[in-house]
């Protein structure tokens, strides 16, 4: 599965590791208000939690034992400092109506769709619900976009991982066109990555680390994929909030902003019947 081989290798924030320091602290600030005070008791759901980065931050809020979901595998994602259930479809939880006093996720409900997830989520909230969705109107979602072309570039139209496996001679060339699209590129992490990853495998070509180098390549392009679809705009978030309004609670959804920037949505609400 693409999002288990992902957490199998990556850091407990990997989701949000790449985001500029200052988009970081708005976001964990964020997490920080809604837990703050809340009792030790709170029972607490974080929906595709991944390895548990907002389980972390309730823990150190105080609340004591919270609960984590997500379709990624429980050899990828499990923890001992969290309770995390691998392979949960979020349209499906495996939980009696209104289990949780407060039901989270962090750019993760939309990958189940967010109609379904929304009716499930609702169902299993007895209190308040608080939701960070990707924006498909903001900086990550297009800066995905923007990788996503220039992955497809290396692979397909510049043939990157053949030239790599022939050896400097046949890789010098590309790399001076990738040193160039540096230039005029808005993110330009994945273009310094394949230039110094290429240049240390031509240097003696290993057929099967060519391979694996193009693999993993290609999962991250499909994972970026998969993030651009996922991403709601405004038009979908406000219709998930007036979707979760008819299952009985009182909604906001606010921009979150680092400076001038449009990281994410928060969608927040509290149950009233």
């Amino acid at each position: 599965m693409l999002w288990s081989a992902f957490w199998r290798g990556s850091a407990r924030d990997g989701c949000t590791a790449a985001f500029p320091p200052a988009a970081q602290q708005v976001i964990a600030a964020g997490w920080q208000a809604i837990f703050a005070g809340r009792p030790a008791t709170t029972r607490l759901l974080d929906l595709a939690c991944g390895r548990g980065a907002v389980l972390a931050m309730a823990a150190a809020a105080g609340i004591e034992s919270p609960t984590g979901v997500d379709l990624a595998d429980q050899g990828a994602i499990q923890t001992p400092e969290a309770r995390i259930l691998g392979g949960v479809d979020l349209r499906r939880l495996p939980f009696a109506d209104r289990s949780f006093d407060l039901v989270v996720s962090q750019f993760g409900v939309e990958y189940a769709g967010l109609d379904d997830a929304v009716d499930e989520a609702a169902r299993v909230t007895g209190g308040e619900i608080a939701w960070l969705l990707h924006a498909a109107d903001g900086a990550v979602v297009r800066q995905a976009r923007e990788q996503i072309a220039q992955a497809d570039w290396i692979d397909h139209d510049l043939g990157g991982f053949a030239a790599i496996a022939r050896g400097p001679d046949a890789l010098a060339p590309l790399l001076r066109e990738v040193i160039a699209a540096e230039r005029t590129a808005g993110n330009t992490a994945l273009l310094e990555g394949f230039y110094h990853h290429a240049r240390a495998l031509a240097a003696q070509p290993d057929p099967a680390l060519v391979d694996r180098f193009a693999a993993d390549w290609r999962e991250h392009r499909a994972r970026l994929a998969d993030l651009v679809r996922a991403a709601p705009d405004a038009g979908q978030a406000a219709a998930a909030c007036a979707r979760l309004a008819d299952a009985g609670f009182d909604m906001t959804m606010t921009d979150l902003c680092s400076g001038a920037v449009l990281v994410g949505r928060w969608l927040k609400g509290r149950r009233r019947c």
